[in-house]
Order: C-alpha cells, then sequence, then structure tokens
C-alpha cells in the first residue's frame, strides 16, 4: 500500500512539473529568437543610423539655441521680429 502512495502525484507536483515544462518550451523559443531584435543597439549604431550627417546636442546647446531663437524673434533688425511685432501691433489695433 506505501508503494501505491509514493506513485500516486500530487496536484502541486502535477503544477511544478507543467510550469516547468513550460519554462523549458519558453525559453527554448526565446532561444530562437535572434538577440537584435530584444537587445538594445549600440548608441554610435543608433547615430549612424537615425542620425546622419547631424551630432547631438548637450542641454547647455540647447538652453543656448532657445535663448538665440528668442532674441532673433524679438530683435528689431530680424525679419522674424518685424513679422512678429506687425502681428502684434495689428491684434492691439483691432
Amino acid at each position: 500500500m506505501s508503494t501505491a502512495v509514493a506513485t500516486l502525484s500530487t496536484p502541486r507536483d502535477d503544477l511544478v512539473e507543467s510550469l516547468e515544462k513550460h519554462n523549458a518550451t519558453f525559453t527554448k523559443l526565446l532561444s530562437l529568437i535572434p538577440a537584435r531584435f530584444y537587445l538594445p543597439p549600440d548608441q554610435d549604431e543608433l547615430d549612424s543610423r537615425w542620425m546622419k550627417n547631424k551630432k547631438r546636442r548637450t542641454g547647455e546647446e540647447i538652453k543656448e539655441h532657445k535663448r538665440k531663437a528668442k532674441a532673433d524673434k524679438v530683435s528689431p533688425n530680424s525679419v522674424m521680429g518685424e513679422v512678429v511685432l506687425m502681428s502684434s501691433l495689428t491684434l492691439r489695433t483691432i
């Protein structure tokens, strides 16, 4: 009678065995996917592929560009400054 008890599997054992089989199958399927699809590319590769003829700007360069654009926008010597100034004057008179 003790041998019959040893051969019977419990629901927990069935669950563990099923999980191990599923894990093995999933791991095997993942090994079939090339690494280039789930690992991030190198920064140099990204720059060469998407940023052709451009260089990355630092935070300081971005701030400087914004300051310069704002100064150009309100500068009386700039064409864009004149357009903004004229449009603001026409809006005030309306």
